[in-house]
This record gives C-alpha cells, structure tokens and sequence, in this order.
C-alpha cells in the first residue's frame, strides 16, 4: 500500500504540470492523469482494485465542457493473482462546470466503449468490446497558472460479449492529473 501511495504521488506531480485548461472562457485542454479502479458488482467478485492511468482532451465552453478520455486499468484476480484483466476505456463526457478564479467544481456523463482483455494461465485469452456509460464529478483547480484536475467516475460496463457473463460490471475511477 506504501508503494502505491509513493506511485500515486509521483504521478500527480508528474501529470500536475503537463494540463492546460482555459479559464473562465473558450478554450481546448488536455493532460494526463493517473489513479485508483475499483470493481464493484460483479466484477469485484473476481478481480480486486487496480492502477488506471489516462489522456484526456477536454474543450471549454464556460459552463458546458466537451471531454474525451482513453485509460488503461490494469486488475488482477482475487484469489489468483496470476489471472490478469486488462482495460482501455474509450470515452466522451458532457460536463456541466461551475467556473471560478481558482477552484471549479463539474459533473460529467458520458459513455463509450471498453475494450478488455482477461488473462488466465493455461487458458486462450479472452477479449472482446463492450458499452461503457459514466457519471462523475470532480474539481478543475487553477495553482498559479497550472491546473490540477481531481474526479472520481462510476462506470458501468454493459458486458453483454463475455462468454458466460450473467451480470455487468462496474468499477470507480478515482484519479488525479
């Protein structure tokens, strides 16, 4: 737990520089970000939490905001860490913001698609896309010219292609960049 809070440290502190939003007006942002998945329904049956790390691009329109995110989460199994998923959501959200000098709180919806792979020793690996849909809040803060975004996403997987599946997944982003 110690090396992932070192790990989740770094990163902010890499990612924190590379964003560039406009402020309180027109503009096109984009950066890094990196942070926690954790599965919740049935899918935290079979993995347990993982790293997740990001792009995204996001295009201020004062109050409405256009973004777009790519991630990679990587989770291993619960009882056998050698079973290994692996995720890339694709994805575009609305988000409503609040804008302010320094701190703007936003909520976010959107959806898109996930492309995962399930690894399993001794076993063909299983990969397949399905429907991701989000919710979200989060807080765009401006230090001196350099902004800092901080959200947490719920997100839910449809997984209707995975052999055997009788429930979807889900899982919370928590990230920073």
């Amino acid at each position: 737990m110690k090396k992932t809070c070192v790990l989740l440290v770094g990163l902010f502190l890499l990612a924190a520089p590379t964003a560039s939003h406009a402020l309180l007006g027109v503009g096109l942002g984009t950066g890094i970000d990196g942070g926690l998945a954790m599965p919740s329904g049935s899918l935290a049956d079979s993995v347990k939490s993982g790293m997740q790390f990001g792009v995204y691009g996001q295009l201020n329109l004062i109050v409405i905001n256009l973004g777009i995110n790519a991630d990679y989460i990587s989770m291993s199994g619960k009882t056998n860490s050698d079973i290994k998923m692996k995720m890339i959501p694709l994805t575009a959200s609305l988000m409503f913001s609040l804008p302010t000098p320094i701190v703007s709180p936003y909520a976010k919806i959107g959806g898109g698609i996930v492309l995962e792979t399930l690894t399993v020793p001794n076993v063909a690996d299983e990969t397949n896309q399905d429907p991701v849909f989000l919710i979200g809040a989060g807080v765009d803060i401006d230090l001196m010219g350099t902004m800092i975004k901080i959200e947490g996403t719920y997100n839910f997987i449809y997984e209707k292609n995975i052999s055997g599946a009788t429930e979807n997944g889900s899982y919370l982003k928590l990230s920073a960049g």
